[in-house]
């Protein structure tokens, strides 16, 4: 997940534990097109309220994956997203292409929805 400096840590901390929890809960890892939530708005005042899975493009290739002791890990980047955003009917190809497209700032917890 990337945040604004902002964003208090305590917050920021939250949302990643909700998330981890429910994915050891579920013991399943966080797939690319996956949406989480919605469970309300992501932070107080946002209109965004669930959390979109993909690779973590805002950084270099070599960041989106580590490889430890037990093997390759990919590091999924929680982008918050809202509800329309959230069930676009056309696949995630077509909503990363929106992303690309619109360019919004999707580090942003409280950007506009994009209309899709």
């Amino acid at each position: 997940m990337l945040a604004p400096p902002a964003l208090r840590h305590d917050v920021v901390v939250s949302l990643l534990l909700q998330v981890g929890l429910m994915a050891l809960t579920n013991e399943r890892a966080l797939l690319r097109g996956e949406v989480i939530g919605p469970a309300g708005p992501i932070t107080e005042g946002s209109r965004l309220m669930s959390f979109y899975i993909t690779s973590p493009v805002y950084f270099p290739d070599e960041l989106a994956t580590y490889a430890g002791p037990a093997g390759q890990v990919v590091v999924p980047w929680l982008v918050p997203v809202s509800d329309a955003e959230a069930v676009a009917r056309a696949g995630w190809e077509a909503l990363e292409n929106e992303f690309v497209l619109r360019d919004p700032d999707l580090v942003d917890l409280h950007r506009p929805p994009m209309q899709v």
